[in-house]
């Protein structure tokens, strides 16, 4: 009988785990229609600090349009002239620098709906 009870608590516990996974950031809620991907910005840093030691406010920095984000959702891709489908180059995941976007909430969260021609490049 021990080993009954232990099988369905792991059990019990895997569902839990499942359940806590819910898809909600994979498949979120949102789908992007076209060449347009979803970004939730990366938190900038206070202060950044320079090699000499100096710290310099975000407000003192020179480049302070673009920004940097990871890519939740990608549409399929769009039409090129030949009316075929042209795919996407990014992935769910990719860290971008993008400078562009319409900003959305969504589930309390701020979100950028980016064309991926607005999007500057991948980082590695």
């Amino acid at each position: 009988m021990k080993k009954k009870a232990s099988k369905k608590g792991k059990k019990g516990m895997g569902g839990v785990r499942k359940a806590s996974k819910a898809p909600a950031r994979s498949n979120f809620g949102i789908r992007p229609l076209g060449d347009r991907v979803i970004v939730r910005e990366e938190a900038k840093e206070e202060h950044k600090k320079t090699e000499a030691g100096i710290l310099v406010p975000d407000a003192g920095e020179k480049d302070t349009t673009s920004r940097r984000g990871e890519v939740v959702a990608v549409g399929p891709g769009r039409f090129g002239d030949d009316n075929e489908l042209l795919p996407m180059t990014l992935k769910k995941g990719d860290r971008v620098l993008f400078q562009w976007g319409e900003k959305v909430k969504f589930d309390g969260v701020d979100y950028f709906v980016v064309r991926e021609g607005d999007i500057l490049g991948i980082l590695s």
